[in-house]
């Protein structure tokens, strides 16, 4: 008797044999018992014998011998009985010893038949199949199909068993499915390299193997490539430029632009270099050539004037620069000039080449009429000064500071403001970290009486990150002039070294070193503030470099506008008075109502142009430039000056306008006094 287990986990053969161990171990007990029975029978014959003749010695003599015939009859009879006990027990002994062979047999049958399981794996127990690893190629992007004969060629089974594939599973850098019998990897997007799977199969009873397929994926022959780009630069951004958000397209008031092209399938070295456009373009009047063609730098040319650059890497990484305006054929419209700088690419095997297209978008003139009185302009300022351990250097001034030059500078640019209207004004002093002076906005008096106590007390680093926090803080305390234009200054002569350590938030409460300057996120924050109090705020560089502009045009913008605009860098201290004298001009004249005046939306641009007509209070006002004359219908009080080109007209209200014609601004205002 055998019996056949289907599952094998490494116990189907051990209980196998365990039963088998059971039988014989029962057929021995049975073989036993029969043994012994047949040994207890022939005792108690023997002991019936010896009883008899044991109960023979006790009778008497007389007895004896009155029965010795009678005995002897029976004992014959005794015998013959004996011999036929005899030949009862030969028999039996013969039975046993035929059941003793017949138990023998039996035995070397199971013995056989143990021998005959032992040679068919024990009992006829199910052997698992094995499943072997296999190694095969494919290619990138391709799927690999792979037939169930392929992988079943080197798995075996000890019973001969049809084997199958039940599952597969466990891909690496890929994807595996078995549908209708096929196999099929597929690698993953433009990989290559090595890459595996698993596959279960099954002899049908049960048991089951798995092993790894490897897979080499091999590259696939990608030919080099680069990508084209197109980007739009802004004459609104040059000195002059009027910005505006309109025109088509009007994407940016931007002057540079920076990017990536991207270089892909590079066998070894890649050497990137620029073409130069075909497109003729002027500027001036004159014709721009380029220089640099097949190198990494071109530069477009008119005459002497450097009007634009072109630069990039080996990397792809390119910078645009627009220096000076380009003709453009609309006068008095915006339109787009297109230049297309090719791009070629070479690695060791083979070239390619792309295309950077450069729209440059125009500035139109543009003029606001407007019918208004003159009248005044009040102003909440909210000044922003550093006061780090730097401002102690010389300015280059008559032996002043950084600081005390700029706080001289910044007490006329109040006295500027209170020319034309009330101001209040809120002060935030920072360093490492910032601190409020007072504890709400104060009157001009005030402001020059704190600026004259922080300049004694200059300590710390630079956080743009405290500046900015507290200033936020400050613009919300009480005394501010209801419905008066909210200007801010920001001045420092450092770059941030210092910050709140949190690149998404603005906080005076952590110091850190992690967090330098003002990221994306902060801006955010910054510019939000700005835009929901419609505040306008400049951002003043005292003694930086110019590339170090960077830094403060996150914190430059016109939230009156909600538009960017781009911090100013003062190399010399000397030049900062007129500096911050042009922010009140540009920002003043936006303001000043009567006429047809110039403003912050208003302008003929960066490329040049001249007033040709203006009226104020109702007066008309033309120009002639060839004549250089100017003249109007009402001969009213007017001086023209023929060096400058300057009108100045005296205002019925008492103050003075002054307009240069030919520059399209103009060059200052001045009102009456006011008594406060």
């Amino acid at each position: 008797m055998a019996t056949k287990y289907s599952n094998y986990s490494g116990k189907g053969h051990h209980t196998c044999l365990s039963f088998t161990n059971a039988m014989r171990h029962h057929e021995n007990e049975h073989r036993d018992t029969r043994h012994q029975e047949h040994s207890t029978k022939r005792d108690e014959d023997y002991r019936d014998t010896n009883h008899a003749v044991h109960n023979g010695g006790h009778v008497n003599n007389h007895q004896t011998q009155h029965h010795n015939d009678t005995d002897h009859d029976r004992e014959d009879e005794h015998e013959q009985n004996n011999a036929g006990n005899t030949n009862h027990e030969d028999e039996h002994d013969s039975n046993t010893s035929s059941e003793h062979d017949h138990h023998h047999e039996h035995e070397n049958n199971n013995e056989n038949h143990h021998d005959d399981e032992n040679e068919h794996g024990g009992c006829n127990t199910n052997t698992p199949p094995v499943a072997v690893p296999d190694n095969f190629t494919g290619n990138e992007d391709v799927p690999l199909v792979i037939t169930v004969a392929a992988l079943l060629a080197n798995d075996t089974d000890a019973n001969a068993d049809m084997l199958a594939i039940t599952s597969v599973q466990a891909a690496l850098n890929g994807t595996v499915t078995l549908i209708n019998g096929v196999v099929t990897f597929t690698p993953a997007p433009n990989y290559s390299g090595s890459a595996s799977f698993t596959y279960t199969i099954s002899d049908g009873k049960g048991s089951t193997a798995t092993a790894t397929v490897n897979l080499d994926i091999v590259p696939a022959l990608h030919p080099l490539a680069v990508t084209s780009a197109s980007v739009n630069v802004s004459e609104e951004g040059l000195l002059g430029g009027l910005q505006d958000i309109t025109g088509s397209p009007d994407t940016t008031d931007a002057t540079s632009v920076v990017g990536d092209l991207q270089i892909s399938n590079a066998v070894g070295n890649v050497t990137v270099t620029l073409a130069q456009p075909t497109e003729a373009l002027t500027s001036g009047g004159l014709a721009i050539t380029w220089q640099g063609a097949g190198s990494k730098q071109l530069t477009a040319m008119a005459g002497t004037q450097v009007v634009a650059t072109v630069s990039i890497d080996n990397l792809g990484h390119y910078t645009v620069n627009l220096l000076k305006a380009i003709d453009h054929n609309g006068i008095n419209v915006e339109d787009i000039k297109t230049l297309n700088v090719g791009i070629n690419v070479t690695d060791s095997a083979t070239s390619t080449t792309g295309v950077l297209s450069i729209a440059i978008e125009d500035d139109a003139p543009a003029v606001t009429s407007q019918h208004n009185a003159i009248a005044a302009i009040d102003t909440n300022l909210l000044i922003t000064l550093d006061i780090s351990n730097s401002m102690t250097a010389d300015s280059g001034i008559n032996g002043l500071t950084r600081i005390q030059s700029a706080v001289a500078s910044i007490k006329q640019l109040l006295n500027t403001y209170d020319s034309f209207g009330e101001v209040r004004v809120r002060l935030v002093t920072f360093s490492s970290n910032a601190e409020t002076q007072g504890v709400a906005w104060g009157t001009i008096a005030e402001a020059k009486a704190m600026l004259d106590n922080i300049a004694l007390s200059i300590t710390g680093k630079t956080n743009y990150d405290s500046a900015l926090a507290n200033a936020m803080s400050a613009f919300a305390d009480t005394g501010k002039i209801a419905g008066a234009q909210n200007i801010s200054y920001f001045f420092s002569d450092g770059i941030p070294n210092l910050g709140d350590g949190n690149e998404s938030q603005l906080s005076n409460t952590t110091i850190s070193i992690a967090d330098r300057g003002i990221s994306i996120a902060e801006e955010a924050v910054w510019t939000g503030f700005l835009n929901t109090n419609q505040i306008k705020s400049f951002a003043i560089g005292m003694g930086l470099n110019l590339a170090d502009v960077t830094h403060l045009n996150p914190i430059a913008y016109d939230g009156q506008a909600q538009e960017n605009i781009t911090g100013v860098v003062v190399e010399k201290m000397g030049d900062l008075d007129s500096t911050l004298a042009a922010t009140i001009n540009s920002l003043t004249a936006g303001q000043l109502l009567t006429g047809g005046l110039i403003g912050i939306n208003n302008g003929v641009g960066a490329d040049g142009g001249y007033v040709k007509s203006i009226t104020i209070e109702n007066i008309t006002y033309v120009y002639d430039p060839i004549t250089a004359t100017v003249s109007n219908n009402a001969n009213a009080l007017m001086h023209f000056d023929l060096t400058s080109k300057q009108l100045s007209v005296t205002l019925a209200s008492g103050g003075n306008f002054v307009v240069d014609m030919d520059l399209h601004a103009y060059s200052s205002i001045k009102r009456y006094s006011r008594t406060h």
